[in-house]
């Protein structure tokens, strides 16, 4: 116990538990000598190395890369752009998320820096990978296209694909004790608004002074989406706290505003949470849902794939279908066989 408590200790301890990543190189041919372009060590190399190119790491371990993404910010037929050149992952790492997760990254910085959209160049005969930014991340062809543009249209071996910023939002992590007060009175009516009718429905009900003094506990991290750099949107409040002998990222509210709802920032929040758990060798994350917030159950269940903890009351015995919520949570690859018991902490989830 003493060591789960120093490792949930040390990760309280961080200045910031997002980190940056520094430059990654190496690269993948896929389908190059398949095109008219070829393959050319040097030229890929300089273009790798360019003194513009931004690097996006994904380590394992804090110590071995396993993905990068290679990006630009520049000006295409007079817009101004974040231009992806490589997503490339190691074999052990695909078909987790990664990939899509570094892409989201790189939307999100294009929202916050302002850029007009994300572009990127594909193969046509790399089907997974075509069919990867066009279905799973909705990219659409560009205009500037040769497909679209009328140069050489069927005889190019490539698509230049593009998906344009909706949302202008940076992210920044802090303390509860490191906000403002006006950010932590919008965090606590952002949570009444959306979930105040919730608790009402439960054995709980709502009660003010409860949920700020929750809200406020010296161990409260937030995770906030800021509009513009000014207006926050959107936010995750969580901890880093001990549940039954393991350590583990809890999250107890993911709240947004009704105008950037379903466009994906409330399920990015979410993996930067898992992402952080990881980081900081959490054995899992964990939440509390409403079993009435039918929305939030699925989007928690389905589309990111959370299991339900074996401390809910639906599985521990304790209440069972006379409780109005289930405790989940997804484990980190640091997370091993979960415990059997009752209770839990009590968050609203609302995407």
């Amino acid at each position: 116990m003493d060591a789960v408590c120093a490792k949930v200790d040390a990760a309280n301890r961080l200045g910031d538990p997002l980190e940056a990543f520094p430059v990654f190189k190496k690269y993948d041919r896929n389908g190059y000598e398949q095109s008219e372009w070829g393959w050319k060590d040097r030229e890929k190399r300089e273009e790798m190395t360019d003194d513009r190119a931004w690097y996006l790491i994904a380590w394992e371990n804090s110590c071995v890369p396993v993905a990068f993404s290679h990006f630009r910010f520049d000006v295409e037929c007079g817009d101004e752009v974040l231009y992806c050149y490589e997503v490339q992952l190691e074999s052990k790492v695909r078909r987790k998320g990664l990939g899509k997760f570094l892409i989201q990254i790189l939307q999100l910085m294009a929202n916050s820096t302002q850029m007009k959209k994300v572009m990127l160049t594909v193969f046509k005969h790399n089907h997974g990978a075509y069919q990867f930014f066009r279905e799973a991340l909705q990219f659409e062809i560009d205009d500037s296209s040769p497909s679209m543009s009328g140069c050489c249209g069927e005889d190019c071996s490539y698509e230049i694909l593009s998906r344009k910023t909706k949302l202008n939002v940076s992210i920044e992590c802090k303390r509860v004790s490191g906000l403002e007060p006006a950010t932590v009175d919008w965090a606590f009516d952002l949570t009444k608004m959306n979930m105040q009718s919730m608790y009402e429905q439960s054995e709980w009900g709502w009660k003010d002074r409860e949920k700020r003094e929750e809200m406020t506990d010296d161990r409260a991290w937030y995770l906030i989406a800021w509009e513009n750099s000014c207006v926050p949107v959107a936010f995750s409040h969580f901890r880093f706290d001990v549940e039954c002998g393991d350590e583990v990222l809890y999250c107890y509210e993911v709240q947004l505003e009704s105008k950037v709802r379903r466009k994906g920032l409330g399920k990015f929040l979410i993996q930067i949470l898992q992402l952080m758990a990881n980081s900081t060798q959490m054995k899992k994350v964990m939440l509390t849902v409403f079993k009435h917030n039918h929305g939030a159950y699925q989007f928690f269940r389905e589309a990111l794939q959370f299991e339900i903890d074996d401390s809910s009351p639906s599985m521990s015995g304790c209440c069972g279908e006379d409780c109005s919520y289930e405790i989940l949570s997804r484990k980190t690859k640091f997370g091993d066989s979960q415990h059997s018991h009752a209770g839990g902490h009590c968050g609203g989830c609302c995407h």
